[in-house]
């Protein structure tokens, strides 16, 4: 993901690593949330109310 622009990685406290999205992350990550959304909203769309509830 580093070698793609999607993350960076930068020194945390003691010999941590932490990563980070980069705005080019930041993207791909919330094109990935719509497109689960749009998924399960597909799933579920014959589900009514009351049966949501029981589970």
């Amino acid at each position: 993901m580093v070698a793609l622009g999607l993350i960076e990685r930068r020194p945390g406290g003691g010999r941590r690593i932490e990563h980070h999205l980069t705005p080019s992350g930041e993207q791909v990550l919330a094109a990935g949330h719509r497109i689960a959304d749009e998924v399960l909203a597909t799933c579920f769309a014959p589900w009514t109310r009351p049966t949501v509830r029981r589970c």
